[in-house]
């Protein structure tokens, strides 16, 4: 039996090798072949000659297909570039892409799966051409593939290509694939570009240009069962794509979606605004379709028996309160107290972690759960709600929805204040939403008789303040007796949206899954769990948070040692004090204490120079480039940024040069404003950073850079310690 399994598993590998073998040829020829409509293209046009590179031909395809039980998609892209200046050929002297992956049922992954396919060739000015052996030369570093390509030089042309299949069963009657959002320019002219997608019967799709770009075409390929779809353009320019910017509101781009369904049955079930007819390319997206939509999928259900005894226990001043602790109750009880399981499971300490819950213990895990659930909850307490249907602002206009995955869905529950609702993290708020969603217009759904969602209305979400986002950074610095670094503690606290990213960052499962069982008196994980293992998963669990605290440590230290652009951060220590997991307004607050090895303070003869401004972080340092910036502005939010720094000024000595630190800048942008003033032994230093909106148009970039300038200015001052 043995013997037979192993001669049919070697058939099975060579001729999988063999297929494989195949397929990588018959993808060269796809890219390469005969047919290939820019083989002999190697001149460009003389207005791009003083270019860094350009684009000679960039061709993106999708196929999306299904062959009895099985579904084959593929995305390639290939393009071919000819590099003007040296810049260029180091820029492509190095590809880097995952490799095929396989996953631990490695034999089935041999007929199923991804598969990724690379190829490489060098074509000299004379024509000749250098095709690289990707297998042979390539190395795999970290998990990914990477290719070095040598002897380029000026004037060469890289032709690349990268093919990607994936083959996978079918699981349902529905399937909705990732969407695809790009835009045409790149940061190097293009001279020709063609987008192609090759959809099979019950296939549906959804597709747009936006901002100028060209439309899509349906071309005969005379298969009645595939249907061939082609956008193209030309003398696409380069264009920058620098910080702050968001180049889908701005830039001819596209958009697009396929899904598959059985049926056109199947496709109104899915979470999805799908074509009425697979022949149809979907465009736009209707009110009454978002309506539809949403109430079918959002309609009140779920079991809040748990919820509803804990706010009947308690007495609240407001209906506003009682949404706000009905929040943090289920993002307790839905979802931080499985935490501990999931880790336990994850790694590998237990196969069956969660069999210490009770039966019918739910977690929600998705929007949808939670809308349902929430707004069940609120029919129960006779509170009004609207069901808030937004967009990203950096993804476009509210009347450009066209994918659903891009649609931004809460709850504006109508108490006084109102209260906005929106899917749980460890660390969301109730009051409060994505920054994201700052001030944009917006649909709200809502009922007229409490039964049916039927009616929609435009309307505008509230938009925060540099008041309401401020990060507060309040630092003690001593120098060392020998005067070879000095030692800080800092006390930092962030508000608004400002905390967001940094509670991300800084808090990890222990510091906020105790919290809630304290304030919610709910049984704790470990209590649950028997006791011959207990002492195990206990024991396991505190292994696991010395690695992560660990490993957030020297992150921390690396994060200091960017920021004041030194190497000798050492023994640094870190301690949470407030998570701010309860409010907008709640600060999120931790300490810090490290020490700084030499770096900022040298010696002047019997004095010594201290670059304090340092201390600050470092700031943006705009070079030429940037400072001729043609596109406007987007950042998430408006905030204020705001440091104090206590110098113990050392015995003997006094300070000069407080007037490069007492500094102003201020307009309608931002502002950055330094005061500095020497009380008894302490130079104390309190500077103030405002980004003041979350856009402005590129007509007050100048306006931005002075305020950028002068807190870069301030960063890179220096003080004079005198010896007395």
């Amino acid at each position: 039996m043995n013997r037979y399994f192993y001669s049919i598993l070697f058939l099975v590998i060579a001729s999988v090798s063999f297929a494989q073998s195949n397929k990588e040829d018959n993808v060269r020829e796809l890219f390469w072949g005969p047919d290939d409509p820019v083989k002999n293209v190697m001149e460009i046009p003389e207005k791009w000659q003083r270019e860094s590179a350009v684009v000679i031909y960039k061709f993106e395809d999708y196929t999306y297909n299904k062959f009895i039980s099985k579904m084959t998609t593929t995305k390639s892209v290939r393009q071919r570039i000819k590099l003007l200046d040296q810049a260029a050929v180091e820029e492509f002297s190095e590809f880097s892409f995952t490799n095929r992956f396989k996953s631990s049922n490695w034999i089935g992954n041999l007929m199923a799966g991804e598969k990724h396919i690379v190829g490489v060739k060098v074509i000299k000015p004379d024509g000749s051409e250098n095709v690289i052996n990707v297998a042979e030369e390539s190395v795999e570093v970290d998990g990914e593939t990477k290719l070095a390509i040598a002897n380029l030089e000026i004037g060469d042309i890289i032709d690349y290509y990268s093919y990607i299949e994936d083959l996978q069963p079918v699981m349902g009657t529905i399937e909705i694939y990732d969407p695809v959002e790009e835009t045409l320019a790149e940061v190097y002219p293009v001279m020709n570009y063609r987008l192609q997608l090759l959809t099979d019967n019950k296939f549906y799709l959804n597709f747009r240009s936006f901002n100028g770009a060209p439309e899509l075409k349906e071309i005969d390929n005379n298969k009645n069962s595939k249907r061939l779809f082609v956008l193209e353009a030309q003398d696409i320019a380069k264009r920058d794509f620098p910080n702050w910017y968001y180049p889908l509101v701005e830039l001819p781009s596209v958009k697009f979606q396929v899904y598959y369904a059985v049926n056109n049955k199947n496709a109104d079930y899915a979470m999805a605004f799908i074509s009425e007819d697979e022949d149809i390319v979907k465009k736009e997206v209707s009110r009454e379709e978002i309506l539809n939509l949403y109430d079918t999928r959002f309609r009140p259900a779920g079991n809040y028996g748990e919820v509803e005894d804990y706010l009947k226990a308690h007495e609240y001043a407001s209906d506003a309160k009682m949404v706000q602790d009905a929040y943090y109750f289920m993002r307790h009880y839905f979802f931080t107290r499985y935490i501990e399981a999931s880790l336990v499971q994850d790694s590998k300490i237990s196969n069956d972690a969660f069999k210490y819950y009770s039966r019918g213990s739910t977690i929600i895990d998705s929007q949808k759960r939670f809308v349902q659930m929430f707004t069940a909850l609120l029919k129960e307490f006779d509170i009004d709600y609207e069901i808030v249907v937004g967009k990203n602002r950096f993804d476009g206009s509210l009347e450009d929805i066209l994918i659903e995955q891009n649609v931004k869905t809460l709850l504006k529950v109508k108490t006084e204040p109102p209260v906005y609702i929106e899917y749980f993290d460890p660390h969301s708020v109730a009051g409060s939403f994505s920054p994201h969603l700052d001030g944009t217009d917006i649909y709200l759904l809502s009922s007229q008789k409490r039964k049916k969602i039927d009616q929609i209305d435009l309307a505008k979400l509230p938009a925060t303040t540099v008041a309401d986002n401020v990060s507060e950074a309040n630092m003690s610095v001593s120098l060392n007796q020998d005067f070879s670094g000095m030692s800080v503690s800092s006390v930092n606290r962030f508000f608004g949206h400002e905390k967001t990213e940094e509670q991300k960052d800084r808090l990890y499962f222990a510091d906020y899954v105790y919290e809630d069982y304290d304030r919610f008196q709910t049984e704790r994980y470990l209590d649950m769990v028997k006791n011959k293992e207990k002492d195990q998963f206990q024991k396991e669990l505190n292994s696991l948070s010395d690695k992560i605290r660990e490993r957030q440590k020297e992150h921390f230290q690396e994060r200091l040692s960017r920021a004041f652009d030194l190497e000798g951060i050492e023994n640094y220590d870190y301690q949470i004090n407030k998570t701010g997991r309860y409010g907008f307004t709640e600060a999120f607050e931790f300490s810090e204490e490290y020490d700084i090895e030499n770096g900022l303070i040298k010696k002047a003869g019997p004095n010594y120079i201290l670059e304090i401004g340092r201390l600050i972080g470092q700031q943006i340092s705009l070079n030429a480039k940037q400072r001729d910036r043609k596109e406007n502005i987007y950042m998430a939010y408006p905030r204020r940024l705001k440091n104090s720094i206590r110098f113990q000024i050392p015995e003997g000595f006094v300070v000069e040069g407080l007037e490069k630190l007492n500094v102003s800048t201020e307009n309608e942008t931002g502002a950055f404003i330094s005061q500095a003033t020497v009380e008894g032994n302490e130079l104390v230093i309190n500077t103030t950073k405002e980004y003041r909106h979350n856009y402005e148009p590129n007509a007050n970039w100048g306006k931005m850079m002075e305020f950028l300038d002068e807190a870069d200015n301030f960063y890179n001052a220096k003080i004079l310690l005198k010896k007395q």
